[in-house]
């Protein structure tokens, strides 16, 4: 071979040597067998497509993650309030109907703008979570908005010996003190109980020392009425209206709770006038005698005022009104609007307790010891002549223990006879209504003894305003 074929077939093996090495990919992109063909194919043939619809699918999938996310947040939520409606005990208004539920509306996150900055959406997720907390501020101040608002609020508790929480051990067992602790804690707020109960109350009672509180002008935000036990059924109805009339006009922006007291064992005639009164006047219910029904004996002491387990039995029977109603964000009546109007008198004579005069005794001429006559025209501790006196007739008296007959005469006629009566071995006041009368001379009230007449502190009259 010559030199110039050896320089010929050298430079050839280099050639084929350059072209096969060249060629081959570096170790890190090697792939061999079936999955290098396929890679290759598909490299070549969807490259573009395979770039955009990977694209896309991370997309379409941030979009889908970030909607179910938000739906399983509102779904969580919706789970949560349900879980805390369900937990209450279910609240039947007057009209026997369930309390709904709270209704709040609010920008849902699947409607917020994409773009919106990282600071807005904090402030519109902090905005929304104060709603559902109930941490807005709310205008109307009602008593079950306060509670919601963590805002101090007042109560109020009118009534005979069972709102005073007699039959407790102590007082750290009443139920207006197990109220009070209560409502402190959940709601994060000072709650100021005033109790005006006392032993052997009557309502009417309750209506005469309800008005003098009235004359100072109270601002309660929620006022509890329980009396009735130690009524007659006779003139009952128009007694008890007239307190809740006097509520709402005396505290306008106080909400009403009426108890059935548990004592009555069963809906008497006068528990039975308390729940329809109440339903017409926009009051809640607390409904002991159905909490008592089934361990009457186990809550009572003696088998009448409620033990300690039984005061905590009427706490719980209010808070079973109060929680839900704070939920709702209730206005100021408990079953209707806040721009309600105000009621038609159920009884026509209602409206003779609107206004309420007293006259002490020592202003009338004690005729014998054991009588009392105030002779018309009379002229009043203000200087106002009374030439005749019309409306509703009533009396005070500091009772001793036991029964002591009161008659009541007008121009010479008995307009009416009672017992007062007073068991409770304290010397404490006693009221009593004899109803409508109208004098032109004379208004006599007449004692069985000498004791009693001593005691006896003056008349109530209420007329129309």
């Amino acid at each position: 071979m010559s030199r110039r074929d050896i320089i010929c077939v050298v430079l050839s093996l280099i050639g084929i040597v350059y072209i096969v090495f060249g060629s081959l990919p570096s170790p890190g992109e090697m792939q061999t067998g079936q999955n290098a063909a396929e890679s290759s194919t598909g490299s070549e043939i969807d490259s573009g497509d395979v770039q955009e619809g990977t694209d896309a699918g991370k997309t379409e999938d941030a979009g889908k993650a970030s909607a179910e996310k938000e739906a399983n947040t509102d779904t969580s939520k919706q789970q949560s309030n349900a879980k805390n409606s369900d937990d209450k005990s279910p609240v039947i208004s007057g009209s026997g109907s369930s309390i709904p539920p709270a209704t709040r509306t609010g920008d849902s996150a699947s409607d917020r703008d994409k773009n919106t900055s990282d600071k807005t959406k904090s402030e519109d997720r902090s905005s929304s979570e104060d709603e559902s907390s109930g941490k807005q501020k709310l205008e109307a101040g009602s008593f079950f908005q306060k509670l919601t608002a963590h805002e101090d609020v007042k109560i109020l508790i009118i009534g005979d010996s069972i709102g005073a929480g007699l039959g407790a051990s102590d007082e750290a067992n009443r139920w207006d003190h197990l109220l009070q602790i209560y409502l402190q804690r959940k709601y994060n707020i000072s709650v100021d109980i005033q109790n005006e109960c006392f032993g052997g109350c009557t309502s009417y009672g309750t209506y005469v020392h309800l008005k003098e509180l009235l004359d100072r002008a109270p601002n309660y935000d929620l006022t509890i009425v329980c009396c009735g036990q130690n009524d007659a059924d006779d003139g009952f109805s128009e007694i008890y209206e007239a307190l809740l009339r006097n509520i709402s006009t005396g505290i306008p922006k106080s909400s009403v709770i009426c108890i059935l007291e548990s004592t009555q064992k069963t809906m008497t005639d006068r528990m039975m006038t308390i729940r329809d009164l109440a339903e017409h006047y926009y009051a809640g219910v607390a409904d002991t005698i159905a909490a008592f029904e089934k361990n009457y004996d186990s809550l009572s002491e003696g088998g009448f005022y409620p033990n300690d387990e039984g005061q905590e039995m009427y706490f719980r029977t209010i808070i079973n009104i109060i929680d839900p109603l704070a939920v709702a964000g209730n206005g100021i009546k408990i079953g209707a609007a806040d721009n309600t109007a105000f009621p038609d008198p159920v009884n026509p004579n209602v409206t003779q307790y609107d206004v309420l005069r007293f006259y002490p005794a020592e202003q009338f001429e004690r005729t014998d010891a054991i009588r009392y006559t105030m002779t018309l025209p009379y002229t009043d501790a203000e200087g106002a002549v009374w030439d005749n006196m019309s409306g509703m007739l009533g009396i005070e008296m500091y009772s001793p223990v036991g029964e002591y007959p009161v008659t009541a005469a007008i121009d010479g006629e008995i307009l009416g006879e009672t017992n007062i009566i007073n068991y409770t071995e304290l010397d404490e006041a006693r009221y009593y209504n004899f109803g409508s009368f109208t004098a032109a001379r004379t208004i006599r009230i007449k004692f069985e003894t000498e004791e009693a007449a001593d005691r006896f502190t003056g008349l109530y009259v209420s007329s129309e305003g």
